[in-house]
């Protein structure tokens, strides 16, 4: 049999999870171990390998200061089970004290209340109660003591919702870790940079200067050699000088064409380990978040923030703007085979003058290469609704009628994503999309996935039972095997275009949020890229993972690779491109010449022509040279 003790299963050890139990004297009967009809011991006991700790003032020592004892265990606590009765509501210290500091806590969104209902009472006369639903739902906790079989059922009711809110609280408290984590390891890598830039200052000037001095020497020695040959002209001996050198330029001949034949198999062999980066000019100032073309690379699609499309006709030397119909969430393009449909998630909006504005999640969709476009909405009776009668980004639901529309106040002035707090009121964002030419699968937040076919209306939602957040999607060329990958290592994939999903998450990937993947057009190598520099390898078509050491602790947000798999770089934070020549095994860092959030990177089927989306509009080229 399983043990979900962590100590006994030898998995990492879960965070406590504290429980505070707010009661009246009157109803102590309930803590009674002796009593027949006890509910509070038997939660303990039940919930003692789930690692939680029960607290209530009978834990007082003596020589305690109740009140401050109290408010500690009120902050400390995760989850406040509220023993609710008559007594409970008259008891003025419980009005007083407990209650505003338990509310407080719970606006705030950093504690869950869950209220008990002991016996009939006035609870409805309390707001901060009657907004909160009971338990046990059918009737009081009394009228469940006058059978075996009905007490039982109802402790197990109490039991099993609260066993469930345990599970909830301690995954948020796993993932506010994980959130403090990054934002310390960015911290670092931020302060770092700082550190290294006036290094990297002196170098640069020192370089500049040995260049100069190496120039001056060389006009110097041209000089010296004009002088030289100008006496030679005028030495009887001249022709015949003339002529033996001659001789040995033609004897030189074949030997300076083996080197150069040497040099260039070198150079086939060591691939881009000497890769230059040029910055293109984009035209925009706005982030490039994801970038695509045609196999050959001539012709390429950006995409950046709000409405910015980009397409190049000759390989990036000249791009031209172009303005989408609705705000996208550009993470990632899909292109056809043809070059001819574009898929590109985004924010629908709908004005209805004076009142409000409509916004739901999207994908902007066109078929002729991106000179018209239709917005096609993903509706989901599983997202919220806000209502336009109530406070600004308060969200309300699940409504039995919604459709997953987001209602926002429209304001006179301004934008209705000025603000970040307005961003973050906007409904489910979808973050990947992958199309093989007439059928499409986009992924995003909560774990939603939407499998729809080009140019339809007809757009369904399927339901994997994964609610982390997915951040990118890929398959193979013809479409039957598809592999999504998102927070929390979550890796999915399938065989039938979405309608049975597999999951292949592993203690291996469990803190990595993995932020893009790529694969060989057959399916067998597949590289996912994450966050502290996290690489995950496959040969096997995902059935098995390695994890790769990279020696950076950048966030990694973009990856390709050939069309066999074996060359392979990666980009993220501070600048940071990763390149390997062994299909992942193993990385090195290549400059890239600037230090902004690189997001995405794209290149032909050979490697040989590379192009890099980043931060303020930049976009950077790298062209194989066989010879430097």
């Amino acid at each position: 049999m399983s043990s979900s003790n962590p100590a006994l299963s030898g998995g990492p050890i879960d965070p406590k999870v504290n429980i505070f139990v707010g009661y009246a004297h009157e109803d102590k009967r309930w803590f009674d171990q002796e009593y027949r009809f006890n509910l509070i011991p038997f939660l303990k006991e039940s919930l003692r390998r789930d690692n939680t700790e029960f607290w209530y003032d009978k834990e007082l020592m003596g020589g305690d200061e109740y009140k401050r004892r109290i408010e500690s265990e009120i902050n400390k606590a995760q989850i406040a089970l509220l023993m609710v009765s008559q007594h409970f509501l008259n008891s003025e210290f419980i009005e007083t004290f407990e209650l505003p500091r338990i509310a407080a806590r719970a606006e705030r969104k950093e504690l869950v209340v869950i209220p008990v209902l002991v016996e009939p009472c006035a609870w409805h006369d309390y707001p901060f109660l009657a907004d909160r639903q009971m338990v046990p739902s059918s009737s009081p906790l009394i009228h469940h003591t006058e059978s075996e079989p009905r007490w039982a059922d109802v402790r197990f009711e109490i039991l099993d919702g609260l066993r469930r809110q345990v599970k909830r609280s301690r995954h948020e408290m796993q993932a506010e870790a994980l959130r403090k984590e990054n934002e310390e390891r960015l911290k670092r890598e931020r302060e770092l940079a700082e550190k290294m830039k006036p290094e990297a200052e002196r170098k640069a000037r020192e370089l500049a200067e040995q260049k100069a001095r190496e120039e001056a020497e060389r006009k110097k020695r041209e000089e010296q050699q004009r002088e030289g040959r100008e006496e030679k002209k005028d030495s009887p001996h001249y022709d015949a000088l003339l002529f033996a050198i001659l001789k040995r330029i033609f004897a030189f001949v074949p030997l300076a064409c083996l080197i150069l034949v040497a040099d260039l198999v070198f150079h086939l062999w060591l691939g881009h380990a000497g890769a230059q980066w040029a910055l293109l000019n984009s035209g925009i100032t706005s982030p490039v978040r994801a970038i695509t073309g045609s196999v050959d690379g001539k012709t390429l699609y950006a995409c950046g923030a709000n409405t910015s499309f980009l397409t190049s006709a000759d390989g990036g030397v000249a791009w031209t703007s172009h303005t989408l119909i609705e705000p996208s969430n550009c993470q990632s393009i899909s292109v056809s085979p043809d070059g001819k449909k574009i898929l590109i998630p985004a924010i629908s909006i709908t004005d209805i003058p004076a009142k409000a504005m409509f916004v739901t999640s999207a994908i902007l969709s066109s078929s002729d290469g991106g000179a018209d476009w239709q917005a096609i909405r993903l509706e989901d009776s599983s997202q919220f609704t806000t209502s336009a009668s109530k406070a600004e980004n308060v969200l309300t639901g699940p409504s039995s009628n919604s459709s997953g529309i987001y209602t926002l106040p429209l304001k006179k002035q301004g934008s209705f994503l000025d603000t970040p707090e307005k961003v973050n009121a906007l409904p489910i964002q979808m973050r990947g999309i992958f199309g093989d030419g007439t059928r499409v699968m986009a992924v995003g937040d909560k774990g939603k996935i939407f499998g729809t076919k080009y140019q339809s209306t007809d757009i369904a939602s399927q339901d994997t039972g994964v609610r982390t957040t997915l951040n990118a999607v890929t398959g193979t060329s013809d479409g039957k095997f598809l592999i999504a990958v998102g927070n929390n290592g979550t890796i999915l994939e399938t065989a039938d275009w979405g309608i049975t999903w597999r999951s292949r998450w592993s203690a291996l990937t469990r803190y990595l949020d993995l932020n893009a993947v790529f694969m060989t057009a057959d399916g067998q190598r597949i590289c996912a890229v994450g966050n502290g520099g996290g690489v995950l390898t496959s040969s096997d078509g995902g059935d098995s993972w390695t994890r790769r050491p990279t020696g950076v602790l950048s966030n990694l947000l973009g990856v390709f690779g050939t069309a066999d798999g074996k060359h392979l770089w990666a980009v993220g934070t501070l600048g940071m491109i990763l390149e390997s020549n062994d299909s992942g095994t193993t990385w090195k860092q290549r400059p890239s010449g600037v230090q902004v959030i690189l997001y995405a990177i794209y290149g032909t089927s050979d490697g040989k022509r590379l192009w890099v989306a980043g931060d303020n509009g930049k976009i950077l080229e790298s062209k194989r040279s066989l010879l430097f």
